[in-house]
C-alpha cells in the first residue's frame, strides 16, 4: 500500500520519492513515509544463513526474518522478480515500524535495477563467510551435497565475500562464522541489525 495515494487513491507506479515524502503523479499530493534501510543477510549456499536465521526467531522481536526463496519461481527472470517482491514487502513493513531482515544468496548486483529500491535509505548487507574447508564440510556432511559444480560454485562465492567488500553497488559487512555456533552467529547478527536501525527509527513528520 506504500504506492497508493491517500488523497486520490491512485496506485500508479511512478511516485516521486524523496528522503521523507512520496508525491502522487496524478494529483500532486505528498505524504510522509518511513525510508529505512533494506536489510540483507547474505553468503554462499551452505554457509549457514538459514541455520542462523532460525536461531534469530526466538532471540529478538525488534525485526522479522524472512527467506527471499519464499518468492522463488523457476523462470528466466526469477531473480529480478524475487528482488522486486523483497523490496516491496520490506517497504510496506517499514511503514509499520517493523524492519525485515532477508536471507538472500544471490542478486545483490541486480538490486540497483529494482523500482522499489527508491523507498530505502540504504541497502545494509551482512555477508556470512567461513573457511573453505569448513564450508565444504558443512555442504557435504551437513547437507549431503556431492555435486562438485555446486560445491565449487559456493566456495568461489564464499571466497569473493571473504576478499571483497562490495558487489555491484552494494557494500557489505562480513562475519566469519567458522568458529561460531549458530546461536553465537545469531547474536552477532542481532547486534549488527541493531546498529543499522539506530538512525531509521524516527517517525516521519
Amino acid at each position: 500500500m506504500i504506492s497508493m495515494c491517500p488523497q486520490c487513491g491512485s496506485n500508479r507506479w511512478n511516485k516521486t520519492a524523496t528522503a521523507t515524502h512520496l508525491t502522487c503523479p496524478e494529483c500532486g499530493h505528498s505524504w510522509p513515509y518511513r525510508r529505512g534501510p533494506l536489510l540483507i543477510l547474505t553468503g554462499c549456499s551452505g554457509v549457514g544463513k538459514t541455520t542462523t536465521a532460525i536461531c534469530l526467531f526466538g532471540m529478538t522481536k525488534d525485526f522479522a526474518v524472512l527467506d527471499a526463496d519464499m518468492f522463488y519461481i523457476p523462470d528466466d527472470n526469477h531473480l529480478s522478480s524475487m528482488l522486486e517482491k523483497v523490496c516491496n514487502l520490506s517497504a510496506a513493513f517499514n511503514q509499520q515500524g517493523t524492519p525485515l531482515l532477508w536471507t538472500l544468496t544471490g542478486g545483490l548486483d541486480l538490486l540497483k535495477n529494482t523500482y522499489h529500491r527508491r523507498f530505502f535509505s540504504q541497502v545494509k548487507c551482512l555477508a556470512l563467510t567461513c573457511e573453505s574447508d569448513e564450508l565444504r564440510r558443512r555442504m557435504t556432511e551437513g547437507r549431503g551435497i556431492t555435486n562438485e559444480r555446486w560445491l565449487n560454485g559456493s566456495m568461489e562465492y564464499n571466497a569473493y565475500f571473504r576478499t571483497h567488500d562490495v558487489l555491484g553497488d552494494v557494500h557489505f559487512d562480513k562475519l566469519d562464522i567458522t568458529q561460531l555456533t549458530p546461536d553465537e552467529a545469531a547474536e552477532h547478527v542481532c547486534t549488527w541489525v541493531a546498529a543499522q536501525l539506530i538512525p531509521s527509527r524516527k517517525t516521519p513528520d
